[in-house]
């Protein structure tokens, strides 16, 4: 997964670009990306367990959503195949 983007402190974000890749035997089988992604910080469908914001130096939790995801590999009657990608991240004690 690579994440793009901008995201405020306290509010998420939107417009961030995403891409999602499947990796099989060390090379790439398959990547769907959109640059139309919402980061909200939200975790396991509930709020992040943080008492403080949840993106400080070095740490993030978050729910990053690319409903309209693409893979320019895989075409369906010349369109690209579109995928809603969903998933929750979680990065801390990174260096800042």
């Amino acid at each position: 997964m690579t994440v793009l983007g901008q995201v405020d402190p306290q509010q998420g974000g939107q417009n961030v670009t995403a891409t999602f890749a499947q990796v099989i035997n060390g090379s790439l089988s398959s990547a769907f990306s959109s640059t139309n992604c919402t980061v909200t910080y939200s975790y396991m469908n509930g709020a992040v367990p943080l008492s403080e914001v949840p993106v400080a130096p070095g740490r993030i939790w978050a729910h990053i959503s690319c409903p309209a995801a693409q893979n320019m590999d895989l075409m369906n009657q010349g369109t690209p195949v579109t995928c809603d990608t969903e998933t929750d991240f979680v990065f801390e004690n990174c260096g800042s």
